[in-house]
């Protein structure tokens, strides 16, 4: 009985791949296209209004101000790595913040790294959140 429903369904799976579609007349028109074009006018009549570039002290709201408006931090024209270091075990899903010269990252295990901005070196590390080894950290500092 298997073997009878399996061929019945061979079959129609063949004849349907068999089958000649048909084109329906008309004129074809691109409708991603189209919709690309109106979002291009759409975008090009929007005014940007962007605040005066600050420098910082501290970066510890990670979504911006109170009302998540992000600041319009000062960088310089041409951006380059000064130093890297190794803060633990990744994947790293808590965004980092920085304080008075230093750096504060959690690694997926749950040990907070303290990291001079300055050089790069660790200044301490502190296990605050015992993890199991197949887990992530899953939060903010």
């Amino acid at each position: 009985m298997k073997k009878c429903v399996l061929l019945i369904y061979a079959i129609a799976i063949i004849s349907a791949a068999c089958e000649k579609k048909e084109i329906l007349p008309g004129k074809r028109e691109e409708v991603f296209s189209a919709l690309n074009k109106e979002a291009d006018k759409t975008i090009a009549s929007l005014k940007i209004i962007a605040t005066t570039a600050s420098s910082i002290d501290s970066y510890v709201d990670i979504g911006g101000n109170k009302r998540h408006n992000h600041i319009n931090y000062q960088m310089p024209q041409n951006p380059q790595t000064i130093w890297k270091t190794d803060i633990g075990r990744g994947p790293i899903t808590s965004d980092p913040i920085y304080i008075n010269g230093n750096i504060y990252a959690i690694d997926s295990l749950g040990i907070l790294c303290c990291v001079s901005a300055k050089d790069g070196k660790i200044v301490w590390k502190k296990e605050i959140a015992k993890q199991p080894d197949e887990s992530v950290f899953s939060g903010g500092l």
